[in-house]
């Protein structure tokens, strides 16, 4: 698992490094970002601005 995955982990964000969801080699870096464990708007809107914290400090 990458940096950026495990920090937004730490935060409470549920994301995965992308490559495991490909079936051949990927053409580069993806994310996988996870919000059906959630149908709470709030919820997905603080996880948004949670993954923007991770990202501005990566």
């Amino acid at each position: 698992m990458n940096a950026l995955p495990r920090a937004a982990r730490e935060r409470g964000v549920m994301a995965g490094a992308g490559e495991r969801f490909f079936a051949a080699e990927p053409a580069g870096s993806f994310l996988r970002l996870s919000f059906a464990a959630t149908a709470d708007l709030p919820d997905l809107d603080e996880g948004i601005r949670q993954f923007g914290e991770v990202t501005k400090s990566a």
